[in-house]
Protein backbone atom coordinates (compact mmCIF):
# COMPACT_ATOMS: atom_id res chain seq x y z
CA UNK A 1 0.00 0.00 0.00
CA UNK A 2 1.42 3.34 -0.93
CA UNK A 3 0.28 6.24 0.67
CA UNK A 4 1.00 9.96 -0.79
CA UNK A 5 1.75 12.35 1.17
CA UNK A 6 1.11 16.13 -0.60
CA UNK A 7 3.28 19.80 0.74
CA UNK A 8 2.04 23.01 -1.06
CA UNK A 9 4.37 25.98 -0.65
CA UNK A 10 3.30 29.42 -0.81
CA UNK A 11 4.91 31.71 -2.09
CA UNK A 12 6.20 34.34 0.69
CA UNK A 13 5.03 37.62 0.67
CA UNK A 14 6.43 40.96 -0.52
CA UNK A 15 5.93 44.32 0.31
CA UNK A 16 6.31 48.05 -2.08
CA UNK A 17 6.56 51.27 -0.52
CA UNK A 18 5.73 53.99 -2.42
CA UNK A 19 6.80 57.47 -1.49
CA UNK A 20 5.24 60.62 -3.46
CA UNK A 21 4.89 64.39 -3.59
CA UNK A 22 1.93 65.72 -1.90
CA UNK A 23 0.90 68.04 -4.39
CA UNK A 24 1.69 66.59 -8.20
CA UNK A 25 1.29 62.65 -7.11
CA UNK A 26 5.11 62.38 -8.41
CA UNK A 27 7.61 59.75 -6.62
CA UNK A 28 10.19 60.67 -4.92
CA UNK A 29 13.66 59.19 -4.54
CA UNK A 30 15.89 59.06 -1.52
CA UNK A 31 13.35 58.78 1.12
CA UNK A 32 14.79 56.85 4.28
CA UNK A 33 12.15 53.97 6.02
CA UNK A 34 12.73 51.86 8.64
CA UNK A 35 10.47 48.51 8.61
CA UNK A 36 10.63 46.65 11.82
CA UNK A 37 7.93 44.25 14.06
CA UNK A 38 6.22 44.85 16.92
CA UNK A 39 8.14 43.27 18.97
CA UNK A 40 10.80 46.14 18.25
CA UNK A 41 12.94 44.00 16.09
CA UNK A 42 14.13 45.58 12.90
CA UNK A 43 13.78 44.22 9.83
CA UNK A 44 16.13 47.17 8.21
CA UNK A 45 16.11 50.28 6.52
CA UNK A 46 15.62 51.02 3.05
CA UNK A 47 15.79 53.99 0.55
CA UNK A 48 13.35 54.90 -2.25
CA UNK A 49 14.88 54.91 -5.52
CA UNK A 50 14.01 57.32 -8.95
CA UNK A 51 10.62 55.74 -8.88
CA UNK A 52 9.45 56.40 -5.89
CA UNK A 53 9.97 52.28 -4.47
CA UNK A 54 11.45 50.15 -2.28
CA UNK A 55 10.20 46.82 -2.83
CA UNK A 56 11.28 43.71 -0.83
CA UNK A 57 10.57 40.44 -1.24
CA UNK A 58 10.60 36.89 1.00
CA UNK A 59 9.28 38.09 3.92
CA UNK A 60 7.83 36.64 6.38
CA UNK A 61 3.91 36.95 7.11
CA UNK A 62 2.35 39.01 9.93
CA UNK A 63 2.67 42.46 10.67
CA UNK A 64 5.04 45.42 10.04
CA UNK A 65 5.50 48.45 10.77
CA UNK A 66 7.10 51.30 8.58
CA UNK A 67 8.92 54.44 9.70
CA UNK A 68 10.02 57.11 7.85
CA UNK A 69 13.31 58.22 9.21
CA UNK A 70 14.55 60.39 6.20
CA UNK A 71 13.16 62.69 4.20
CA UNK A 72 14.11 63.34 0.65
CA UNK A 73 15.85 66.46 0.05
CA UNK A 74 13.91 69.68 0.26
CA UNK A 75 10.73 68.06 1.98
CA UNK A 76 9.48 67.68 5.73
CA UNK A 77 9.49 64.33 7.26
CA UNK A 78 6.28 62.61 8.02
CA UNK A 79 6.35 61.28 11.29
CA UNK A 80 3.20 58.66 11.15
CA UNK A 81 4.33 55.00 11.18
CA UNK A 82 2.07 52.96 9.61
CA UNK A 83 1.33 49.14 9.92
CA UNK A 84 0.60 46.23 7.40
CA UNK A 85 -0.12 42.95 7.39
CA UNK A 86 1.70 40.70 4.97
CA UNK A 87 -0.48 37.42 3.61
CA UNK A 88 1.60 34.83 1.87
CA UNK A 89 1.36 34.60 -1.60
CA UNK A 90 0.55 38.04 -1.58
CA UNK A 91 2.61 41.67 -2.28
CA UNK A 92 1.17 44.66 -0.39
CA UNK A 93 1.43 47.64 -1.30
CA UNK A 94 1.76 51.09 1.14
CA UNK A 95 1.94 54.95 0.12
CA UNK A 96 3.77 57.60 2.23
CA UNK A 97 3.29 61.32 0.94
CA UNK A 98 5.89 64.30 1.97
CA UNK A 99 5.33 68.38 1.32
CA UNK A 100 7.76 70.53 0.66
CA UNK A 101 9.42 72.97 3.41
CA UNK A 102 8.20 75.98 3.43
CA UNK A 103 9.61 78.96 1.17
CA UNK A 104 9.87 82.97 2.72
CA UNK A 105 10.14 85.96 0.39
CA UNK A 106 10.36 89.09 1.34
CA UNK A 107 10.01 92.07 -1.26
CA UNK A 108 11.38 95.24 -0.33
CA UNK A 109 9.68 98.26 -2.23
CA UNK A 110 9.59 102.03 -2.11
CA UNK A 111 5.95 103.13 -0.45
CA UNK A 112 5.47 105.60 -3.12
CA UNK A 113 6.32 104.49 -6.02
CA UNK A 114 6.39 100.45 -5.27
CA UNK A 115 9.56 100.11 -6.88
CA UNK A 116 12.37 97.44 -5.58
CA UNK A 117 14.81 98.40 -3.33
CA UNK A 118 18.20 96.56 -2.75
CA UNK A 119 20.34 97.22 -0.05
CA UNK A 120 17.96 96.71 2.86
CA UNK A 121 19.12 93.96 5.36
CA UNK A 122 16.61 91.81 7.56
CA UNK A 123 17.42 90.11 10.44
CA UNK A 124 14.77 86.76 10.28
CA UNK A 125 13.94 84.04 13.57
CA UNK A 126 11.81 81.55 14.63
CA UNK A 127 9.32 83.00 17.50
CA UNK A 128 11.29 80.17 19.35
CA UNK A 129 13.89 82.08 19.78
CA UNK A 130 16.18 80.57 16.67
CA UNK A 131 17.92 83.68 15.15
CA UNK A 132 18.11 82.57 10.95
CA UNK A 133 20.60 85.28 10.35
CA UNK A 134 20.59 88.63 7.93
CA UNK A 135 19.62 88.72 4.93
CA UNK A 136 19.96 91.83 2.26
CA UNK A 137 17.69 92.85 -0.31
CA UNK A 138 18.91 92.50 -4.01
CA UNK A 139 18.31 94.72 -7.04
CA UNK A 140 14.97 92.88 -7.70
CA UNK A 141 13.80 94.18 -3.79
CA UNK A 142 13.76 90.55 -2.77
CA UNK A 143 14.94 88.33 0.02
CA UNK A 144 14.58 84.49 -0.86
CA UNK A 145 14.75 81.63 1.66
CA UNK A 146 13.75 77.79 1.06
CA UNK A 147 13.72 74.92 2.53
CA UNK A 148 12.75 76.23 6.11
CA UNK A 149 10.82 74.39 9.03
CA UNK A 150 7.11 75.02 9.51
CA UNK A 151 6.37 77.85 11.93
CA UNK A 152 5.98 81.57 13.16
CA UNK A 153 9.13 84.13 11.84
CA UNK A 154 9.55 87.32 12.76
CA UNK A 155 10.88 89.50 10.45
CA UNK A 156 13.02 92.69 11.28
CA UNK A 157 14.26 95.17 9.32
CA UNK A 158 17.45 96.81 10.59
CA UNK A 159 18.94 98.78 7.90
CA UNK A 160 16.86 100.70 5.63
CA UNK A 161 18.34 101.07 2.15
CA UNK A 162 20.80 104.50 1.03
CA UNK A 163 18.64 107.23 1.33
CA UNK A 164 15.50 105.71 2.87
CA UNK A 165 14.21 105.27 6.56
CA UNK A 166 12.60 102.81 8.09
CA UNK A 167 8.81 103.21 8.49
CA UNK A 168 7.55 99.81 9.57
CA UNK A 169 7.58 97.04 12.48
CA UNK A 170 8.80 93.88 12.88
CA UNK A 171 6.14 91.43 11.31
CA UNK A 172 5.06 87.85 12.26
CA UNK A 173 4.27 85.57 9.36
CA UNK A 174 3.10 81.46 9.78
CA UNK A 175 4.45 79.14 7.33
CA UNK A 176 2.90 75.63 6.74
CA UNK A 177 4.16 72.50 4.73
CA UNK A 178 4.51 72.90 1.18
CA UNK A 179 3.48 76.98 1.81
CA UNK A 180 5.30 79.68 -0.35
CA UNK A 181 5.05 82.84 1.33
CA UNK A 182 5.75 86.85 0.26
CA UNK A 183 5.97 89.48 2.59
CA UNK A 184 5.92 93.04 1.45
CA UNK A 185 7.72 95.69 3.01
CA UNK A 186 8.01 99.28 2.20
CA UNK A 187 9.83 102.30 2.99
CA UNK A 188 10.35 106.09 2.69
CA UNK A 189 12.24 107.80 1.26
CA UNK A 190 14.35 110.51 3.32
CA UNK A 191 13.04 114.09 2.59
CA UNK A 192 15.61 115.84 0.89
CA UNK A 193 17.79 118.36 3.18
CA UNK A 194 18.02 121.89 1.32
CA UNK A 195 21.49 123.34 2.60
CA UNK A 196 21.12 127.89 1.92
CA UNK A 197 24.45 129.25 1.88
CA UNK A 198 24.58 133.18 3.33
CA UNK A 199 27.36 135.30 2.22
CA UNK A 200 29.05 137.09 5.32
CA UNK A 201 28.74 140.16 3.83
Amino acid sequence: RTTKVSFTNKQAPGLEILKTDSETGLPLAGAKFKISKPDGSTIGEYVTGEDGKINLTNLEPGVYEIEEIEAPVGYVLNPQKKSITLESGKTASITFVNTKHPTLTILKLDVTTNSPLAGAIFNIQMKNGRDLGNFTSNEDGLVELTNLEPGIYVISEITAPDGYQITNLPQEVTLTEGANVTVEVRDEALSPLYIKKIDSK
